[in-house]
């Protein structure tokens, strides 16, 4: 295993929108990721809150062009960008990115062309 990387980290104000639905009473809400027009939202995990109700969930999106990764939980105004541009690299023009989130709470990004993984401890602000 590489030594610990400490990539670059931006906290970005999030988009959210609260509307009820026509037909039920209950109140929805989305979010717009604040990436650029080039990029891809290519992968999408959560990892369950200590409350059990979803509101303290961490929600992870990984997006391609450039590689990163995003995370915020389900009551924030803010989300945390950690870029992971020239940690993985592909091979060809068509990476496969897949996410998960281990027992700890570190995040797992492997690339199935080459079959490389970043371990992501996300608290601790570094790559591995």
């Amino acid at each position: 295993m590489k030594p610990p990387t400490f990539p670059a980290q931006h906290d970005r104000t999030l988009d959210r929108v609260e509307t009820r639905s026509a037909w039920f009473t209950e109140l929805q809400s989305y979010w717009t990721i604040p990436i650029n027009e080039n990029s891809v939202v290519t992968a999408l995990t959560v990892a369950n809150g200590s409350k059990g109700d979803g509101t303290d969930d961490r929600i992870y999106a990984l997006t391609s062009n450039p590689l990163s990764i995003f995370s915020m939980t389900p009551e924030s105004e803010q989300i945390r960008e950690t870029s992971l541009q020239g940690l993985i690299s592909p091979r060809g023009n068509m990476p496969f990115y897949n996410i998960a989130v281990d027992n700890f709470g570190d995040v797992l990004v492997h690339e199935e062309t080459v079959s490389n993984k970043l371990v992501i401890p996300i608290a601790k602000n570094h790559v591995m």
